[in-house]
């Protein structure tokens, strides 16, 4: 998207190593790609031993039709594994989990779709 124009900024959750079966490679990465293509990404790890970033921000703004900027707030993690839905029957590519979850853990969380000025303010957390 950044080579086609699209202004890309966003700050990411750097995790921990894949060592410990989490992503900070991938969110380097990922990272990596979207600086040179032209975006701008930053990596944050800041978060105590063994815990982790949960906030997620998505702003999606259209020069010179300011009506149409619209932001996602909260949520599941955009990953393997977290993909849901009504029925709640869990991801088919799942991450293994402690056994008591099954072998498609189900997941629930909540996203909110924001429009007008109180996305504003919103923008206000993003590098």
């Amino acid at each position: 998207m950044a080579r086609r124009g699209v202004s890309v900024r966003g700050l990411i959750w750097r995790s921990h190593p894949h060592q410990v079966h989490l992503s900070e490679q991938e969110a380097i990465h990922l990272a990596e790609a979207v600086n040179e293509a032209g975006g701008q990404i930053l990596l944050d790890k800041r978060v105590r031993r063994a815990g982790c970033h949960h906030q997620k921000l998505v702003l999606v703004r259209h020069p010179g039709r300011e009506d149409d900027v619209v932001a996602f707030v909260g949520g599941i993690d955009l990953c393997h594994g977290r993909h849901d839905d009504h029925r709640h029957e869990g991801d088919p590519q799942a991450i293994e989990l402690d056994q008591r979850y099954g072998p498609r853990p189900p997941w629930h969380d909540v996203q909110l779709q924001v429009r007008g000025p109180a996305v504003n303010d919103l923008a206000g957390h993003l590098p």
